[in-house]
């Protein structure tokens, strides 16, 4: 596990052994930067990589780590999670910075959850990719990028360091790569200050970019820069339903 994300973290993918990362697996779990390591041990190694928690923002919460977080990333990397996968009662987007020791001060002050949000109804089943959209477009078109023919793909990403203009235009360069043209279906993390217009605004832009498709999408799941957060194993099967209102896993992503 990872510390925290890493600007440059794509530098370290030539000098990697990959034959010897496949011989020796390790769970690699992580969100946001580190999207770019995830896809090439799934690449190169073919193993099954984590979209998860990182030690400092999510072990490191204050008084302790959110319930939710830790029983999910237990359950991802002991091969109990596979199942319907239910949102979080609560969530927090609020920053209480290290650097000046706020965040030892209190808790972080908690919003309820309302439960997923479908932007568009459907179902589909298929393989469990993707991460930061803008980390994924560092490693599109290279060796380090899986098939995704067929899958259901997680998008996720924050305004704490793009505009929502910047945002829109990484989904719109993941449309123009031909992304959306091979997925069965899209799951979207919770965008911080979700009931903010700029969060009514990201939805829309969402179902903008994407108008020409016709897989489900549901918004609002625990894997963005919003705590607590989902383990999600890329590379397992999954299912999407609106009708059931269901988020599934139908592997695991380890075997024990």
């Amino acid at each position: 596990m990872p510390t925290i994300g890493g600007y440059r973290t794509s530098a370290l993918l030539p000098h990697l052994d990959y034959e010897e990362i496949a011989v020796n697996p390790t769970i690699l779990t992580g969100y946001s930067d580190l999207t770019v390591l995830e896809y090439a041990l799934l690449s190169q190694s073919e193993l099954c990589t984590f979209h998860g928690p990182t030690a400092m923002p999510q072990l490191g919460e204050y008084p302790k780590p959110f319930e939710y977080t830790i029983d999910h990333f237990f359950d991802a990397i002991s091969g109990q999670l596979a199942g319907t996968i239910e949102p979080s009662e609560s969530w927090t987007d609020e920053f209480l910075d290290w650097f000046e020791r706020r965040d030892l001060e209190r808790r972080r002050k908690l919003h309820d959850n309302n439960g997923y949000e479908w932007l568009r109804e459907g179902s589909a089943r298929g393989r469990l990719l993707g991460g930061h959209a803008y980390s994924l477009l560092h490693v599109i078109g290279t060796d380090y990028w899986p098939d995704h023919n067929g899958s259901i793909l997680v998008l996720e990403e924050t305004m704490e360091e793009s505009s929502l203009r910047e945002i829109e235009s990484y989904f719109i360069d993941l449309r123009n790569a031909g992304l959306f043209e091979q997925i069965e279906g899209l799951v979207v993390g919770r965008f911080e200050q979700y009931d903010s217009e700029e969060s009514k605004r990201f939805r829309k832009i969402i179902l903008s970019v994407t108008e020409e498709y016709d897989f489900p999408i549901l918004y609002g799941v625990d894997v963005s820069h919003t705590d607590p957060q989902l383990t999600l194993p890329y590379g397992v099967e999954a299912e999407l339903d609106s009708e059931e209102g269901s988020f599934r896993l139908l592997e695991e992503g380890v075997s024990v």
